[in-house]
């Protein structure tokens, strides 16, 4: 890095940051930030910042105005409402007007609110509002579920929550409108994804949705029912990241006992509508006493009732009581009768000046979030780590005559770097080796007695590794992730006792190719092969499913996705933004692994420099395997962030 002399401040700088002269720390101070920030020192420049006070009156005052400026917007559309300007559908107007009086009795008496709103409710499917819907039936194995017919010839989405080794309602809604886009989610794979992509030419999921993300236990079905913790993923983060369908025509509900937390998003100013997600019909089966432990289903039963009738968008149609195995649950049709797309119905819009002060406020919230990453930018000093330090000054200059030039670059990194692992500032380090059967890993072993968190991305059949980190620090949580399941889950249970996610990470949710590894089968021939799998955001896995804070060693072979994730480490990325560090990692760093290019030499080249821009890692061990198309493995330390540091270096 070439800084030009800044005379006029009689401070310059050399090649190697530690040759820094001048009008002492001050000096110093301003030079790093133009190193680390890969931008030269003006005087004009710091002239020209506004004072730290000043700028903060200013965002504060601008806070405060945007504050009073959303209540106020608020106020407005409540006042809209209760002069009528927001009126209920017709439908929704009659529905109300059967059922409230039925049920207001029994507001509060969960038990028998329970047991009464089937046969209290089901007279008023009979209203004449309700005839503009064409509703059929279409009939599982053993149950009936209802469709409110498109008036439409259009494409449609229908999504099941819940397949259960049954899609003859499916295969009938198929017949009955074959312009119908399937999409299944199931965490039991055998039985389910075959007939759910065979039968519907469907999009399959083995995970389970709920509320949230993580690993809760769940009542599946294989041969017969029983409780598994199985993985579950956030319905709005599915809906809204994964799907990416804005409507969602038809849904099926069927989650024994998840329900509720999928149907708590859906209520007015909910997490679906916040992310842009409608729903227009759902069939919806809801349980009780599921598991051993009560989950307080009949009081979310009746909550639930009671926030659908407040929203005035769903109305509660076909309710049928299940009495099985001496439990019983409620089977319904929810048609939203609100929303302009789903249906004819129109509601009336919010007056020109709500909408103004809305917008206003939304302009108003921008503008200070702006000011917010401008205030931080100005007043932000970061200070290298001597460890960076040394590695930004044993690096540099010897990259820098590739920049740019992405070929060289990849093959001329690791020969270029490899000497800089033998610096003295690294020795506050103690790494030590773990071998898979074809490589070698590296863990800087922590300096304290205490748990730690590991994170395998891309098992690959193989935890050598793993076992022999295991034993060096038992104290080590431990969790895998890979799309294939046979092979993986049991040594990675096993032999670790560690939580298991069948499921792809990388930079975003989806269905997307991966190379992936299958021993041999009736169905596969063993080896490495490209195979569409589910992929869940990074951010998202380690944010909402993992919920640590802190990931002390991550290992990442994701035979090509890996950039993607890495892209979410730097600072500022998604990481941080979660609250979420990591501390260590072993990468593989692939190219060439599908038919297409993916300029994986561009992202390695930008992905580095990157590193050296940010001042937080050091990318350490670099080794070049040439066996198949070649690929580069490094060892990445976290040396800027103190709950890493003080765990893994040694105090001065």
């Amino acid at each position: 890095m070439r800084i030009s002399t800044v005379d006029q401040n009689r401070c310059f700088y050399t090649p190697v940051l530690s040759s820094i002269k001048g009008d002492g720390e001050k000096c110093r101070s301003k030079v790093l930030r133009m190193a680390l920030s890969n931008k030269q020192y003006s005087r004009l420049d710091e002239a020209m910042a506004p004072p730290r006070s000043l700028f903060k009156t200013i965002v504060f005052l601008v806070f405060v105005g945007c504050s009073f400026l959303f209540i106020h917007t608020l106020m407005s559309r409540s006042g809209d409402r209760e002069n009528g300007q927001e009126l209920a559908s017709p439908t929704f107007k009659e529905f109300y007007e059967c059922v409230y009086p039925k049920l207001y009795p029994l507001k509060g008496n969960y038990e028998e609110f329970w047991y009464s709103f089937v046969n209290l409710t089901k007279e008023c499917d009979n209203l004449d509002a309700l005839k503009a819907l064409d509703i059929r039936p279409v009939e599982n194995t053993d149950e009936v579920k209802y469709v409110a017919y498109p008036k439409k010839d259009e494409d449609i989405t229908m999504v099941t929550l819940g397949v259960g080794h049954d899609v003859d309602a499916e295969v009938k809604l198929k017949e009955l409108y074959p312009k119908t886009e399937f999409f299944g989610v199931d965490p039991i794979g055998e039985g389910n994804k075959d007939i759910y992509e065979r039968k519907l030419n469907g999009t399959f999921f083995q995970i389970a949705v709920s509320g949230s993300g993580g690993m809760f236990k769940s009542h599946v079905f294989r041969k017969g029912y029983g409780n598994e913790m199985t993985m579950h993923i956030g319905a709005g983060y599915f809906f809204g990241e994964m799907l990416r369908k804005p409507k969602i025509d038809v849904l099926w509900i069927d989650t024994e006992g998840h329900e509720y937390t999928v149907l708590e998003l859906l209520h007015r100013g909910g997490e679906f509508e916040k992310r842009g997600v409608k729903v227009c019909q759902m069939n919806v089966e809801m349980h009780k006493d599921t598991y051993k432990e009560s989950q307080g289903e009949k009081q979310k039963f009746h909550d639930f009732v009671w926030k659908v009738l407040e929203d005035g968008k769903y109305v509660m149609l076909k309710p049928f009581f299940v009495s099985w195995r001496n439990k019983g649950f409620i089977r319904t049709f929810i048609v939203n009768v609100a929303d302009k797309q789903c249906t004819d119905f129109r509601l009336g819009h919010p007056s020109n000046r709500a909408f103004a002060l809305l917008l206003a406020a939304l302009l108003c919230s921008f503008w200070l979030s702006i000011s917010f990453l401008q205030d931080n930018a100005l007043i932000e000093v970061r200070t290298a780590s001597p460890i960076f330090q040394a590695y930004n000054e044993c690096v540099y200059p010897k990259l820098e005559p590739f920049k740019g030039n992405y070929e060289q670059f990849w093959h001329s990194f690791v020969n270029s770097t490899k000497e800089c692992d033998d610096l003295d500032a690294l020795n506050a380090l103690d790494i030590r080796v773990v071998e898979n059967r074809d490589e070698a890993k590296y863990v800087a072993f922590p300096k304290k007695n205490e748990a730690i968190t590991m994170v395998t991305l891309g098992i690959g059949h193989d935890v050598s590794a793993e076992i022999k980190l295991k034993e060096l620090y038992p104290n080590t949580e431990f969790h895998g992730i890979d799309p294939i399941d046979e092979g993986n889950r049991d040594l990675y249970q096993d032999n670790l006792g560690g939580s298991f996610y069948q499921v792809a990470a990388s930079g975003s949710s989806g269905i997307y190719k991966s190379f992936v590894f299958r021993v041999a089968s009736e169905k596969y021939s063993k080896g490495y092969r490209d195979e569409m799998t589910m992929h869940i955001g990074a951010g998202y896995f380690f944010g909402e499913m993992l919920r640590k804070p802190k990931i002390d060693v991550l290992w990442i072979d994701t035979e090509g996705h890996e950039y993607t994730v890495l892209e979410l480490l730097h600072r500022g990325g998604e990481f941080e933004k979660r609250g979420v560090k990591v501390c260590q990692m072993n990468v593989e760093m692939h190219k060439d692994l599908h038919e297409e290019s993916q300029g994986e030499k561009q992202k390695f080249h930008d992905f580095v420099w990157k590193v050296l821009e940010d001042g937080k890692y050091v990318m350490l061990k670099p080794f070049f395997v040439s066996s198949y198309k070649g690929f580069i493995r490094t060892f990445i330390v976290n040396v800027a962030d103190k709950e890493c540091t003080d765990l893994y270096l040694t105090p001065e």
